[in-house]
Parts: structure tokens; sequence; C-alpha cells
């Protein structure tokens, strides 16, 4: 309240763009040292902004959420110490670390963090699976991602843009 709505929006929105940077040096450092798919987690990082500013969900959280989700889904131990290292609140570490073991689609309860990171690697594996000769039920399989879909922005990309 002491500085505005507009400076504080403003003061997240770099601070966002800061840590994806991060993110993303810690994800090319990591598909150097594996298989992991480093243009997919572009693809989920790209949804996952724009699924944060109509969702209002915590940008940190779900750059982070997204990111790690892909790297360490089985390392939350690993994730904690990154996360630590770029000055995560330990509350936030929370947050991020149960997007990373959750189920996608969460059970039960999920909160618009999760929903939006669940939302933005759906729709990237699908914007994936159609920009490399899918020979599948292009349409069939879009409506199936509707349905999936948690948040309604995510539905609104899934049925406007990926088609």
């Amino acid at each position: 309240d002491c500085v505005g709505d507009d400076v504080y929006d403003s003061f997240q929105e770099r601070k966002a763009v800061t840590i994806k940077e991060q993110l993303i040096e810690v994800a090319e450092k990591e598909a150097a040292e594996s298989e992991i798919d480093l243009k997919q987690i572009e693809r989920a990082l790209h949804f996952a902004e724009l699924l944060a500013r109509s969702e209002e969900a915590d940008a940190h959280v779900v750059l982070a959420g997204t990111v790690l989700r892909s790297l360490y889904n089985d390392r939350n131990d690993d994730a904690r110490k990154l996360l630590l290292r770029m000055g995560y609140q330990i509350s936030d570490i929370d947050l991020v670390c149960n997007i990373i073991i959750s189920p996608e689609g969460g059970a039960g309860d999920t909160s618009a963090n999760e929903q939006v990171v669940y939302d933005a690697h759906r729709l990237a594996r699908f914007e994936k699976m159609t920009s490399t000769g899918y020979a599948g039920d292009a349409a069939g399989d879009l409506g199936k991602l509707r349905q999936t879909m948690q948040t309604r922005t995510g539905a609104d990309i899934a049925r406007h843009v990926l088609v």
C-alpha cells in the first residue's frame, strides 16, 4: 500500500524477468548434462507467463514451478537448495516444491499457481505435438485438452490459439 499498485506491479514484473533469466540458465546447464528438452521448458515458460498474468498467480512461484517441475520432479531437496540460493522465501519455496511433487492435475483443491503451471505444461506439450508433424486427431485431442484445462485462460488459449 505504501508505494501504490502501479509501482508494486512494475517491481513484480522486473523481479519475474530476473528470476526467469536465472531459471533458464539453470535449465540450460541441466539440459547440457541430461536428456531434458530445453525448448519444451521454454514453451511452458511462455505459457506460464501468459497464464500467470491473467489468473492472478504469483509469477515468481509459477516461473520456478514451471522450470523446476521439469528439472527436479523427483528431487525436491535440489530444488529447495537452488531456490534458497536464488533468495526465495521459505514460504515460497514450499509452494514451488508442492507444485514440483504434486501429480499433474493436482489432488483435490489446487492453488492458482499450481493450476497455471499444470496448464502451461499441457499447452506446451500440445503445441510441440502439433508443430512436429502430428499425425493424430488434432481436433479431438484439442477438445480433450480444453476439457483438462484448470484455468479459464488456458482453455481460451487452447480454443483460440492452438488450432
